[in-house]
């Protein structure tokens, strides 16, 4: 009898221990936002949805250069955005993904009119070198209101404020994502897989817009 809870209990153990190496980056980022999370009771800013001219229209401006880094200051989030990869296929996201946070080039640049689709990791495994490895692992800690921004190459930046979050099956057609894909002001879509160390099911985070 003892035995047999000795093997047990080693037994947790070692699927404990398989699981927080091969999710350590995600531990180890949930215990940096936990230790720089400021005392605060102020409630979420209200949801606003403003049109900014998208800048396809705007005149006399040159074209947003292939250049950008996505900061999200909530989560310690600050990720070059890679753009014009090779195809749009499911693999071609994936092994572009150690260079930074992902640009679905079929989708409007972030700050143009429309929805921009941005995928990033939110687990890797432990033994690959990627320094993006986790860097959408804390989506789920954004909440309405939350603001991000992306700033081009060239000094221009557009800001963000976080609309809603979903979890969802990316092998059925979800009408949320529908709708946040047909946006018609500049709009952020930030797809991420969940829960962290499986690709079962994704995340996506919705920031519209601000002045």
């Amino acid at each position: 009898m003892k035995s047999r809870v000795r093997f047990a209990l080693l037994f947790l153990i070692s699927v404990l221990l398989l699981v927080i190496v091969l999710n350590g980056r995600y531990f180890y980022a949930n215990a940096v936002y936990s230790l720089n999370q400021p005392v605060s009771n102020s409630t979420p800013a209200p949801e606003i949805r403003v049109f900014i001219p998208p800048v396809k229209e705007v005149p006399n401006v040159k074209p947003l250069p292939d250049s950008a880094t996505l900061v999200i200051p909530k989560i310690n989030v600050s990720v070059p955005i890679v753009f014009d990869i090779n195809g749009n296929s499911e693999k071609s996201i994936y092994d572009n993904l150690n260079r930074g946070a992902v640009h679905y080039s079929n989708t409007p640049k972030p700050g143009m009119l429309g929805t921009a689709m941005i995928f990033g990791h939110s687990s890797d495994y432990i033994w690959k070198r990627n320094a993006y490895a986790s860097v959408f692992a804390l989506l789920d800690k954004l909440e309405p209101g939350d603001v991000m921004y992306v700033k081009y190459s060239d000094g221009r930046r557009f800001d963000f404020r976080v609309n809603q979050k979903i979890i969802f099956d990316p092998n059925a057609n979800d009408w949320r994502i529908q709708e946040m894909a047909s946006a018609k002001t500049p709009t952020l879509m930030l797809i991420s897989c969940w829960p962290v160390g499986t690709a079962s099911k994704r995340i996506a985070v919705e920031a519209i817009g601000i002045k």
